[in-house]
């Protein structure tokens, strides 16, 4: 017997009750994400060499077996990723290269060894490499077979990571399964701070994750898939044109016209690989210097010496700037700037006398 809609609503509705679900009228119930990559933010000090930077991993769906990320960095004059060289072999995997080989497309290192390895040749060169410093010691992919990050641009300022579980020889390694909560981290990668001045500003950058596309972002499955992947089909002009002849209703005649405003356009459509945002989330990280003085250097330029006594003269007895911060120049740690603390850089400068005691 069917059921009414009355019923079929009543029925609908016991059922929710029963469940104990509350769908307020006009919401939907958001879709948590399979996967969530973090970055995590951090403060060092001026000039502190090694600052560890840790990233994160949340995966509830499916198992990793490889995964490739590019970090880059907002401001390049605060710290850069700790870099080394190293002569090496330096492969690259192209896809479509047909017979005219220019014309041929770089495939991610990661695309290339896993899965149906989607590439028609390789080219290998022997030269200097600039590899970034990681660390995978008590992290997600310790005991992973490729393991390997590098600067792009060669300067320090981005950092490009593909680690792979299983290579083709073996043993076999099958990655790492799922849940994880973000507790252990993925893999670390190490930072060189610049010893900037204390007033100086701004004192963070931002380390971004690029994920506009799969070219340097990805994260597989042991099956060689990539998670989060969907395809998205672009709409590009390529000309618009006026008709300046008609013949009936045959244009004989046509010219370009500027911008889409022709009575006519050519249009041309792309499909490409785009990241699923409801699936895979990625938060970017941060970098901050901490405001660290030099105490007894009054004027902050890093350095102490005969400067800073003119300049606590000038603070004392001629309306000048105070010192930045204060406590800089509190040189015997007496909780007040005056007198004694300029004698106290001079007995330490030119008589051998005690260290400044800033507190």
């Amino acid at each position: 017997m069917p059921l009414s809609r009355i019923s079929f609503q009543i029925r609908c509705l016991i059922t929710l009750l029963i469940l104990g679900v509350t769908l307020p009228a006009g919401t939907v119930a958001a879709q948590d994400p399979e996967l969530v990559v973090t970055v995590d933010s951090v403060v060092a000090d001026p000039g502190e060499q090694g600052v560890i930077i840790p990233i994160y991993l949340e995966n509830y769906a499916d198992s990793i077996a490889g995964f490739e990320l590019w970090l880059i960095l907002d401001r390049p004059d605060i710290f850069e990723f700790e870099t080394y060289a190293e002569v090496g072999a330096d492969t690259t995997f192209w896809t479509s290269a047909g017979q005219n080989q220019s014309e041929a497309v770089e495939v991610s290192r990661l695309t290339a060894k896993m899965g149906s390895q989607e590439y028609d040749r390789v080219t290998v060169k022997t030269g200097e490499i600039t590899k970034v410093r990681i660390d995978t010691a008590g992290t997600l992919v310790s005991g992973w077979q490729i393991i390997q990050a590098r600067s792009l641009g060669g300067a320090g300022y981005d950092a490009l990571i593909v680690c792979i579980a299983n290579d083709i020889p073996e043993p076999f390694n099958p990655g790492f399964g799922y849940p994880n909560y973000g507790d252990v981290p993925l893999i670390k990668i190490y930072a060189d701070v610049y010893d900037i001045l204390y007033a100086q500003e701004p004192r963070t950058a931002r380390i971004m994750v690029n994920d506009d596309s799969f070219e340097h972002f990805g994260f597989s499955d042991p099956q060689g898939q990539l998670i989060g992947l969907k395809y998205d089909t672009l709409v590009d002009t390529i000309a618009c044109y006026n008709c300046v002849l008609w013949d009936g209703d045959i244009c004989v005649f046509w010219e370009p016209a500027p911008g889409t405003t022709g009575d006519s356009c050519v249009y041309d459509s792309t499909v490409m690989a785009v990241l699923d945002t409801t699936i895979v989330e990625v938060n970017d990280g941060a970098l901050t210097i901490a405001e660290v003085f030099i105490c007894g250097d009054a004027n902050c330029d890093g350095n102490m010496n005969i400067l800073d006594i003119t300049y606590l003269v000038d603070y004392l007895y001629r309306e000048g700037p105070p010192p930045l911060p204060n406590e800089a120049g509190d040189a015997d740690g007496s909780g007040e700037t005056n007198i004694l603390d300029i004698t106290n850089l001079i007995n330490y400068l030119y008589k051998e006398g005690p260290a400044p005691i800033c507190e």
